[in-house]
C-alpha cells in the first residue's frame, strides 16, 4: 500500500517534469517554428567558431530603441539597426564579441540620447568616432566600421544574414 505522503510526493515529480518531457518530445504546446519567422526560433547554420564558413562580411544587430532628445519633452525613442564590420581575418573572435558590443551599444545610447532621428545624425562624424571607441573598448581591434541605420535595415544578402545570425 502506498502512502499519501508518496501519492504527493510522485504527483510533484509528475507535475514539474511533464513540461520538460513534453519538451524533450517536440510537443510543449508552443507555437511552431516553422514559418513564424522569429529569428531566436532559427538555427543558425555554423557555430560561431566557424563564421568566418558563412562567406558574410558583416553583422547585423537586432534593431535596437535609442533615446533622442526631443525639446520640451525628453527623450523620445527611435528604432535603430547597427552593422557591425568584422576584420576579415578576425571573423570568430567578433564573433564571440557581438554580444558584448551589443550590450556595451545599449548602455552607450542610454547614457548619450541622440540629438535628433536623421540620417545625417546618424552618420555624423563625432557619433561615429564615439561608436568606433565604444566597440574598441570592448572588442579591440576586431571590427573596423560600425554603420548605423534608421529603422530596421532593407534586406541584407544570404551570407551576412548567416553570419548575422551565427553572430548575434
Amino acid at each position: 500500500m502506498t502512502s499519501p505522503r508518496a501519492v504527493v510526493l510522485l504527483s510533484c515529480l509528475l507535475a514539474f517534469a511533464a513540461p520538460d518531457l513534453a519538451l524533450a518530445e517536440g510537443g510543449g504546446g508552443g507555437a511552431k517554428a516553422t514559418g513564424s519567422g522569429d529569428r531566436r526560433e532559427k538555427m543558425a547554420k555554423r557555430p560561431r567558431d566557424e563564421a568566418d564558413l558563412t562567406g558574410g562580411e558583416m553583422i547585423q544587430l537586432e534593431p535596437m530603441w535609442v533615446p533622442v532628445m526631443n525639446r520640451g519633452r525628453g527623450p523620445v525613442f527611435y528604432g535603430i539597426t547597427v552593422q557591425l564590420t568584422p576584420q576579415p581575418d578576425k571573423i570568430p573572435d567578433a564573433c564571440y564579441k557581438t554580444p558584448w558590443v551589443t550590450e556595451a551599444l545599449v548602455l552607450y545610447f542610454h547614457d548619450h540620447p541622440l540629438p535628433g532621428m536623421t540620417q545625417a545624425t546618424l552618420e555624423s562624424a563625432p557619433l561615429a568616432r564615439a561608436l568606433k571607441g565604444v566597440v574598441e573598448a570592448v572588442a579591440p581591434g576586431l571590427f573596423k566600421a560600425v554603420h548605423l541605420i534608421e529603422g530596421s535595415s532593407d534586406k541584407i544578402n544570404e551570407n551576412d544574414a548567416d553570419l548575422s545570425l551565427s553572430c548575434g
